[in-house]
């Protein structure tokens, strides 16, 4: 007997892409990220249900100095009395200078259900793949495009941070929808940001995409313009913490 499929809850894919912030023009005043560990929290209306493991290194990729960036996210969710665990993970070769990516591969995994996507870029192309999709699409990138990774958002703190400007828009690829769509970043504040890492000086700013409507706030490194903290529609918050996260885990019911 086959095993039956699940529908995989569409709420907790948003979560998950939305979370990893998952979120460069051009060089930018602030300095890269240090290789290293992070730890995020994903808390759901106040109840710890997952967290991030993310793992930056520096390696040589071609003869040039590539951003890898390796991230493991576990949740525990209950939908409809039933409960389920979603973990994903995800593996980006990023500029250094800009914050572009340069490749992208994503597996989320819930229950019998696997969702993958992906894309590598060449020149003005992306190769995007989708099992959402049903396969392969190549993606036509316009000039100045922004390819944002999860963790480092130089062209955020070069344009609202650096510049001063109150208002910025992108042209962005959503490699889940292998799609080209606006993203409008607005200065909020910018403020010392307390966490159980540290006090951090922080931009705040707000994301919102012109074409699903989803409005993110995020606070962003001044001085690294490395991902700090999410707040996201539906009770959902994600932070920076310490290793400890991993053993404070709790069911969030959606």
């Amino acid at each position: 007997m086959s095993t039956p499929r699940v529908p995989f809850p569409r709420t907790a894919i948003r979560l998950v892409l939305a979370a990893a912030v998952v979120l460069g023009l051009a060089c930018s005043a602030a300095a890269s990220p240090a290789d290293g560990v992070h730890y995020y929290a994903v808390e759901i209306n106040g109840t710890l249900c997952g967290y991030t493991k993310s793992v930056v290194d520096t390696e040589a990729i071609d003869g040039l100095d590539r951003m890898v960036i390796d991230e493991e996210v576990f949740l525990m969710l209950t939908v409809l009395g039933s409960q389920f665990n979603t973990e994903v993970v995800s593996h980006a070769v990023v500029d250094p200078i800009s914050g572009n990516f340069l490749e992208q591969a994503v597996s989320v995994e819930q229950g019998p259900n696997t969702i993958t996507f992906g894309a590598k870029v060449d020149g003005a192309t992306a190769h995007v793949e989708s099992s959402l999709l049903g396969g392969a699409r190549e993606v036509a990138l316009p000039e100045g495009v922004v390819l944002e990774n999860s963790q480092f958002f130089p062209h955020v703190v070069r344009d609202l941070l650096d510049a001063e400007q109150a208002e910025v828009r992108y042209q962005t690829l959503e490699v889940r929808e292998a799609a080209v769509q606006e993203q409008v970043y607005t200065r909020v504040a910018v403020e010392p940001l307390e966490l159980s890492t540290g006090t951090r000086e922080a931009l705040v700013v707000d994301k919102r995409n012109t074409v699903t409507g989803l409005k993110i706030r995020m606070w962003i490194d001044a001085d690294d313009a490395t991902f700090l903290r999410a707040e996201i529609p539906g009770g959902r918050v994600v932070y920076r913490t310490d290793p400890s996260v991993t053993k404070k885990v709790e069911v969030a019911n959606l």
